[in-house]
Protein backbone atom coordinates (compact mmCIF):
# COMPACT_ATOMS: atom_id res chain seq x y z
CA UNK A 1 0.00 0.00 0.00
CA UNK A 2 1.01 3.56 -0.32
CA UNK A 3 2.62 5.17 2.42
CA UNK A 4 0.52 7.78 4.74
CA UNK A 5 0.98 11.10 6.63
CA UNK A 6 -2.27 11.25 9.05
CA UNK A 7 -0.90 15.37 10.22
CA UNK A 8 -2.83 17.67 12.34
CA UNK A 9 -2.50 20.97 10.82
CA UNK A 10 -1.87 23.89 13.20
CA UNK A 11 0.92 23.84 15.14
CA UNK A 12 1.95 20.21 13.44
CA UNK A 13 2.24 21.28 9.51
CA UNK A 14 1.24 24.62 9.26
CA UNK A 15 3.31 27.41 10.99
CA UNK A 16 1.49 28.98 14.27
CA UNK A 17 -0.61 31.77 14.12
CA UNK A 18 1.23 34.35 15.59
CA UNK A 19 1.28 38.32 16.80
CA UNK A 20 3.11 40.83 14.60
CA UNK A 21 3.91 43.18 17.35
CA UNK A 22 1.09 45.70 16.57
CA UNK A 23 -1.58 44.01 17.94
CA UNK A 24 -2.59 41.78 14.25
CA UNK A 25 -2.59 38.50 14.16
CA UNK A 26 -0.53 36.99 10.81
CA UNK A 27 -1.87 33.32 9.48
CA UNK A 28 0.99 31.89 7.32
CA UNK A 29 -0.15 29.51 4.81
CA UNK A 30 1.35 26.45 4.21
CA UNK A 31 3.49 26.88 1.54
CA UNK A 32 5.10 29.96 4.24
CA UNK A 33 6.64 27.20 6.41
CA UNK A 34 9.11 24.00 7.00
CA UNK A 35 7.39 21.30 6.18
CA UNK A 36 5.68 21.89 2.30
CA UNK A 37 8.78 21.27 0.21
CA UNK A 38 8.61 17.85 1.88
CA UNK A 39 5.70 16.87 1.78
CA UNK A 40 5.49 17.96 -2.10
CA UNK A 41 8.17 15.54 -2.45
CA UNK A 42 6.29 12.83 -0.59
CA UNK A 43 3.59 13.35 -2.94
CA UNK A 44 5.53 13.25 -5.77
CA UNK A 45 7.07 10.09 -4.55
CA UNK A 46 3.68 8.51 -4.10
CA UNK A 47 3.18 9.05 -0.40
CA UNK A 48 -0.39 9.79 0.47
CA UNK A 49 -1.42 12.76 3.04
CA UNK A 50 -4.89 12.95 5.44
CA UNK A 51 -4.52 16.43 6.80
CA UNK A 52 -6.40 15.91 10.21
CA UNK A 53 -7.54 19.14 11.39
CA UNK A 54 -10.21 20.70 14.85
CA UNK A 55 -10.83 23.77 12.54
CA UNK A 56 -13.63 24.28 10.16
CA UNK A 57 -13.49 23.68 6.51
CA UNK A 58 -13.21 27.47 5.37
CA UNK A 59 -10.01 28.09 7.53
CA UNK A 60 -7.86 25.11 5.83
CA UNK A 61 -9.12 25.60 2.57
CA UNK A 62 -7.10 28.39 2.58
CA UNK A 63 -4.33 27.95 4.62
CA UNK A 64 -3.94 24.49 3.47
CA UNK A 65 -5.37 22.84 0.55
CA UNK A 66 -5.29 26.00 -1.66
CA UNK A 67 -1.28 25.46 -1.61
CA UNK A 68 -1.51 22.31 -3.32
CA UNK A 69 -0.87 21.58 -6.41
CA UNK A 70 -4.23 20.96 -8.05
CA UNK A 71 -3.15 17.14 -9.91
CA UNK A 72 -1.55 15.92 -6.38
CA UNK A 73 -5.48 16.63 -5.00
CA UNK A 74 -7.27 15.42 -8.47
CA UNK A 75 -5.31 12.12 -7.99
CA UNK A 76 -6.61 11.81 -4.53
CA UNK A 77 -3.33 12.19 -2.79
CA UNK A 78 -4.55 14.16 -0.04
CA UNK A 79 -7.58 14.25 2.28
CA UNK A 80 -8.53 17.03 4.72
CA UNK A 81 -10.31 15.99 7.57
CA UNK A 82 -12.47 19.13 9.72
CA UNK A 83 -14.49 19.37 12.80
CA UNK A 84 -11.92 16.96 14.91
CA UNK A 85 -12.83 14.35 12.32
CA UNK A 86 -16.39 14.75 11.94
CA UNK A 87 -15.98 15.52 7.98
CA UNK A 88 -13.74 14.30 5.52
CA UNK A 89 -12.95 15.73 2.29
CA UNK A 90 -11.03 15.24 -1.28
CA UNK A 91 -10.86 16.51 -4.46
CA UNK A 92 -13.04 15.08 -7.52
CA UNK A 93 -12.08 14.48 -11.55
CA UNK A 94 -13.26 18.30 -11.97
CA UNK A 95 -11.27 19.68 -9.58
CA UNK A 96 -14.01 20.51 -7.07
CA UNK A 97 -13.56 19.88 -3.27
CA UNK A 98 -16.37 17.46 -2.19
CA UNK A 99 -17.41 15.94 1.61
CA UNK A 100 -16.89 12.04 1.99
CA UNK A 101 -20.43 11.17 2.54
CA UNK A 102 -20.08 7.60 2.82
CA UNK A 103 -17.51 8.68 5.69
CA UNK A 104 -19.98 10.76 7.46
CA UNK A 105 -23.15 7.97 7.43
CA UNK A 106 -20.67 5.73 8.70
CA UNK A 107 -19.40 7.39 11.42
CA UNK A 108 -23.10 9.28 12.41
CA UNK A 109 -25.35 7.41 11.08
CA UNK A 110 -28.21 9.56 13.80
CA UNK A 111 -25.94 12.43 12.80
CA UNK A 112 -23.51 15.00 14.66
CA UNK A 113 -23.63 18.11 16.94
CA UNK A 114 -24.79 19.62 19.18
CA UNK A 115 -28.64 20.60 19.70
CA UNK A 116 -30.04 24.41 19.90
CA UNK A 117 -30.06 24.64 23.74
CA UNK A 118 -26.73 22.39 24.46
CA UNK A 119 -25.10 24.46 22.40
CA UNK A 120 -26.59 27.78 23.95
CA UNK A 121 -25.43 26.66 27.41
CA UNK A 122 -22.03 26.02 25.81
CA UNK A 123 -21.15 29.61 24.83
CA UNK A 124 -22.59 30.72 28.19
CA UNK A 125 -20.32 28.43 29.94
CA UNK A 126 -17.64 29.83 27.57
CA UNK A 127 -18.11 33.21 27.87
CA UNK A 128 -18.43 33.32 31.49
CA UNK A 129 -15.03 31.40 31.58
CA UNK A 130 -13.38 33.59 29.04
CA UNK A 131 -14.15 37.00 30.75
CA UNK A 132 -13.26 35.59 34.37
CA UNK A 133 -9.84 34.46 32.38
CA UNK A 134 -9.34 38.05 31.47
CA UNK A 135 -9.97 40.23 34.86
CA UNK A 136 -7.92 37.47 36.50
CA UNK A 137 -4.91 38.76 34.14
CA UNK A 138 -5.92 42.06 34.07
CA UNK A 139 -5.50 41.58 38.18
CA UNK A 140 -2.52 39.39 37.74
CA UNK A 141 -0.38 39.75 34.38
CA UNK A 142 2.35 37.37 35.25
CA UNK A 143 -0.48 34.59 34.45
CA UNK A 144 1.01 34.92 30.76
CA UNK A 145 4.93 36.08 30.00
CA UNK A 146 5.16 34.26 26.88
CA UNK A 147 6.17 37.49 23.75
CA UNK A 148 4.39 35.31 21.64
CA UNK A 149 0.85 35.78 23.86
CA UNK A 150 1.49 39.45 24.62
CA UNK A 151 -1.32 40.55 23.01
CA UNK A 152 -3.53 39.29 24.94
CA UNK A 153 -2.35 41.67 28.14
CA UNK A 154 -3.91 44.75 25.89
CA UNK A 155 -7.07 42.73 25.61
CA UNK A 156 -7.14 42.10 29.90
CA UNK A 157 -6.81 45.89 29.95
CA UNK A 158 -10.05 46.78 28.29
CA UNK A 159 -11.87 44.13 30.57
CA UNK A 160 -14.62 43.01 31.56
CA UNK A 161 -14.68 41.99 27.72
CA UNK A 162 -17.66 40.89 25.37
CA UNK A 163 -16.76 38.14 23.96
CA UNK A 164 -18.96 37.73 20.57
CA UNK A 165 -19.55 34.10 18.80
CA UNK A 166 -17.49 34.46 15.60
CA UNK A 167 -15.57 32.49 12.94
CA UNK A 168 -13.26 35.89 12.70
CA UNK A 169 -9.34 34.77 13.55
CA UNK A 170 -8.73 38.47 13.70
CA UNK A 171 -11.25 38.07 17.06
CA UNK A 172 -9.60 37.20 20.43
CA UNK A 173 -10.92 35.95 22.43
CA UNK A 174 -14.33 34.75 20.73
CA UNK A 175 -16.45 31.53 20.74
CA UNK A 176 -16.66 29.42 16.92
CA UNK A 177 -19.28 26.99 16.39
CA UNK A 178 -18.07 25.12 13.46
CA UNK A 179 -20.47 23.22 11.47
CA UNK A 180 -23.69 22.22 12.43
CA UNK A 181 -22.79 23.01 16.15
CA UNK A 182 -20.46 19.32 15.43
CA UNK A 183 -17.28 21.42 17.25
CA UNK A 184 -17.89 24.49 20.10
CA UNK A 185 -14.47 26.43 20.50
CA UNK A 186 -13.51 28.69 23.06
CA UNK A 187 -10.72 30.66 22.09
CA UNK A 188 -8.12 33.19 24.01
CA UNK A 189 -7.08 31.15 27.26
CA UNK A 190 -3.37 29.13 26.99
CA UNK A 191 -4.40 25.72 26.71
CA UNK A 192 -2.24 24.97 30.03
CA UNK A 193 -4.67 27.52 31.49
CA UNK A 194 -8.20 26.38 30.03
CA UNK A 195 -8.93 23.74 33.41
CA UNK A 196 -10.22 26.19 36.17
CA UNK A 197 -12.17 28.52 33.78
CA UNK A 198 -14.06 25.62 31.63
CA UNK A 199 -13.84 21.50 32.83
CA UNK A 200 -15.67 21.97 35.87
CA UNK A 201 -18.44 24.29 34.46
CA UNK A 202 -18.78 22.08 31.69
CA UNK A 203 -19.61 19.15 34.06
CA UNK A 204 -22.29 20.56 35.92
CA UNK A 205 -24.03 20.72 32.78
CA UNK A 206 -24.22 17.25 32.47
CA UNK A 207 -24.28 16.90 28.77
CA UNK A 208 -22.47 14.31 27.05
CA UNK A 209 -19.44 15.68 25.77
CA UNK A 210 -15.62 15.36 25.58
CA UNK A 211 -13.39 19.07 25.75
CA UNK A 212 -9.81 18.91 24.76
CA UNK A 213 -6.89 21.62 24.45
CA UNK A 214 -6.53 22.53 20.75
CA UNK A 215 -3.55 24.78 19.19
CA UNK A 216 -2.35 27.56 21.64
CA UNK A 217 -5.09 29.52 22.82
CA UNK A 218 -8.00 26.62 21.94
CA UNK A 219 -10.08 24.54 23.88
CA UNK A 220 -12.57 22.14 21.53
CA UNK A 221 -15.93 20.93 22.79
CA UNK A 222 -17.06 17.25 20.47
CA UNK A 223 -19.93 15.24 21.12
CA UNK A 224 -18.79 12.21 22.27
CA UNK A 225 -17.37 9.77 20.08
CA UNK A 226 -16.05 12.31 17.65
CA UNK A 227 -12.13 12.28 17.39
CA UNK A 228 -9.42 11.95 14.71
CA UNK A 229 -9.25 8.47 15.73
CA UNK A 230 -12.46 8.19 13.10
CA UNK A 231 -10.41 9.48 10.45
CA UNK A 232 -7.20 6.75 10.48
CA UNK A 233 -9.67 3.84 10.93
CA UNK A 234 -11.75 5.00 8.29
CA UNK A 235 -8.67 5.32 5.92
CA UNK A 236 -6.95 2.29 6.26
CA UNK A 237 -9.95 0.56 6.22
CA UNK A 238 -11.05 -0.05 9.84
CA UNK A 239 -8.55 -3.10 10.42
CA UNK A 240 -7.31 -3.54 13.98
CA UNK A 241 -3.83 -3.82 12.70
CA UNK A 242 -4.48 -0.86 10.07
CA UNK A 243 -1.57 -1.01 7.96
CA UNK A 244 1.18 -3.34 6.85
CA UNK A 245 3.64 -4.17 9.78
CA UNK A 246 6.67 -5.62 8.19
CA UNK A 247 9.26 -5.74 11.07
CA UNK A 248 9.87 -4.01 14.54
CA UNK A 249 9.32 -0.10 13.92
CA UNK A 250 9.09 -0.23 10.43
CA UNK A 251 5.45 1.19 8.86
CA UNK A 252 3.40 2.13 6.36
CA UNK A 253 1.53 5.03 7.88
CA UNK A 254 2.70 7.32 10.79
CA UNK A 255 0.48 10.37 12.18
CA UNK A 256 1.90 13.66 13.64
CA UNK A 257 0.54 15.92 16.18
CA UNK A 258 1.25 18.77 18.32
CA UNK A 259 -1.48 18.24 20.81
CA UNK A 260 -1.25 14.36 22.01
CA UNK A 261 -2.80 14.95 25.56
CA UNK A 262 -5.60 17.19 23.71
CA UNK A 263 -7.71 16.99 20.55
CA UNK A 264 -4.71 14.95 18.70
CA UNK A 265 -5.30 11.90 21.42
CA UNK A 266 -6.91 10.31 18.37
CA UNK A 267 -3.92 10.19 15.70
CA UNK A 268 -1.96 8.38 19.05
CA UNK A 269 -4.84 4.97 19.76
CA UNK A 270 -2.70 3.17 17.27
CA UNK A 271 0.89 4.05 18.79
CA UNK A 272 2.80 1.35 18.89
CA UNK A 273 0.69 -0.75 17.45
CA UNK A 274 0.54 -0.09 13.59
CA UNK A 275 0.52 3.92 13.47
CA UNK A 276 3.30 5.01 15.34
CA UNK A 277 2.47 9.16 16.32
CA UNK A 278 5.53 11.26 16.57
CA UNK A 279 5.29 14.57 19.03
CA UNK A 280 6.14 17.94 17.88
CA UNK A 281 4.82 19.34 20.78
CA UNK A 282 6.50 22.44 22.67
CA UNK A 283 6.33 21.25 25.92
CA UNK A 284 7.49 17.26 26.97
CA UNK A 285 5.39 18.06 30.32
CA UNK A 286 1.99 17.77 28.19
CA UNK A 287 3.67 14.46 26.20
CA UNK A 288 1.75 10.75 27.63
CA UNK A 289 4.03 8.66 28.86
CA UNK A 290 2.67 5.68 26.56
CA UNK A 291 4.22 8.24 23.03
CA UNK A 292 7.09 9.96 24.22
CA UNK A 293 9.33 7.29 22.57
CA UNK A 294 8.84 9.56 19.92
CA UNK A 295 9.22 12.81 20.64
CA UNK A 296 10.83 15.45 18.15
CA UNK A 297 9.11 18.84 19.21
CA UNK A 298 9.61 22.32 17.83
CA UNK A 299 5.99 21.78 16.27
CA UNK A 300 6.38 22.49 12.10
CA UNK A 301 10.26 22.25 12.50
CA UNK A 302 10.25 19.28 13.72
CA UNK A 303 7.59 17.92 11.75
CA UNK A 304 9.88 19.10 8.47
CA UNK A 305 12.73 17.45 10.19
CA UNK A 306 11.38 14.14 10.04
CA UNK A 307 9.07 14.05 7.12
CA UNK A 308 12.19 14.93 5.72
CA UNK A 309 13.74 11.84 6.10
CA UNK A 310 11.16 9.59 5.54
CA UNK A 311 11.20 11.27 1.88
CA UNK A 312 14.66 10.28 1.70
CA UNK A 313 13.87 6.57 2.30
CA UNK A 314 11.09 6.65 -0.49
CA UNK A 315 13.81 8.43 -2.67
CA UNK A 316 16.33 5.32 -2.14
CA UNK A 317 13.68 3.04 -1.88
CA UNK A 318 10.52 3.69 -4.05
CA UNK A 319 6.68 3.85 -2.56
CA UNK A 320 6.82 0.33 -1.44
CA UNK A 321 9.54 1.44 1.16
CA UNK A 322 8.52 0.33 4.76
CA UNK A 323 9.28 3.00 6.66
CA UNK A 324 11.75 3.29 9.56
CA UNK A 325 10.01 5.83 12.13
CA UNK A 326 12.65 4.79 14.69
CA UNK A 327 15.69 5.86 12.23
CA UNK A 328 13.68 9.16 11.07
CA UNK A 329 12.86 10.49 14.30
CA UNK A 330 16.50 10.20 15.64
CA UNK A 331 18.22 11.92 12.54
CA UNK A 332 15.58 14.58 13.06
CA UNK A 333 16.73 14.91 16.51
CA UNK A 334 19.81 15.26 15.50
CA UNK A 335 19.52 17.40 12.92
CA UNK A 336 17.76 20.13 15.59
CA UNK A 337 20.24 19.32 17.82
CA UNK A 338 23.08 20.73 15.65
CA UNK A 339 20.88 23.92 15.10
CA UNK A 340 21.61 24.77 18.65
CA UNK A 341 17.84 23.22 19.41
CA UNK A 342 18.08 20.61 21.00
CA UNK A 343 14.56 18.51 22.02
CA UNK A 344 14.49 16.92 25.75
CA UNK A 345 14.87 13.24 24.60
CA UNK A 346 13.29 11.31 27.34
Amino acid sequence: MHPILFCDLDGTLLPHVYNDGEGKLRTPTFKEGPVFQHILRWLQLGGRLVGVTGSSLSTHVARFWDDIPMQLRVERKVMLSCETGASLHHQDANGNLVEDVQYFQHNFPTGCGFSEEETQHIIQIGQVGLSEFYADLKDKPTLIEDDQLIHLHKKARDSPLSIPVSSDVNIVPRIEVRGAAQSIVFVGIPVALCKPYFEDRLARLGYPMEGKPAGRLCYDIVPPGVGKHLVVDWVLGGRDDGVVKVAQLHYSAVAFGDRPAGNDVGLTLRHPHGVPFISVCELSSEIPDRVRNLHVGHNAKGAAAVIAELVKQLEMGGPATPLDVCSAVLLARGELCDENKCVNIV
